[in-house]
C-alpha cells in the first residue's frame, strides 16, 4: 500500500486499533499458495497481506462511492429504496 494510501486508511480508521474481529476465509491450494508466496516476497504475514488487500479495496470502493454520489447528488430517498440502504452507517460516506 502506498504512503498515500495508508494515511487515508488511517484517517478512516481502518488502520490502527485493536485487531478483535477475527474471520476465516476459504480458499483454494492454488489461491492459498500464491497468497502465501506474495505474502513472503513482501516480507508480510499471510494475514497482513490479506488485510492490507482488503483495505486497498475499501478505499477504492469509498472512491468509487464518492464519485457516483458527486454525479448523482443526493437525491431523495424514496419508501422502496430505503431497504437497501437501512444499514448505511459505514466508511464509505466520510
Amino acid at each position: 500500500m502506498r504512503t498515500d494510501e495508508m494515511n487515508e486508511a488511517r484517517e478512516l480508521g481502518f488502520l490502527g486499533g485493536k485487531l478483535d474481529n477475527p474471520v476465516t476465509v476459504k480458499f483454494n491450494d492454488l489461491t492459498d499458495e500464491s497468497i502465501e508466496g506474495v505474502a513472503n516476497a513482501s516480507d508480510m504475514t499471510k494475514a497482513d497481506w490479506i488485510r492490507e488487500a482488503c483495505i486497498e479495496k475499501l478505499l477504492v470502493e469509498r472512491r468509487k462511492f464518492n464519485r457516483m454520489r458527486k454525479v448523482w447528488g443526493h437525491p431523495k430517498e424514496t419508501r422502496d429504496a430505503r431497504g437497501c440502504h437501512e444499514n448505511t452507517g459505514s466508511n464509505l460516506e466520510q
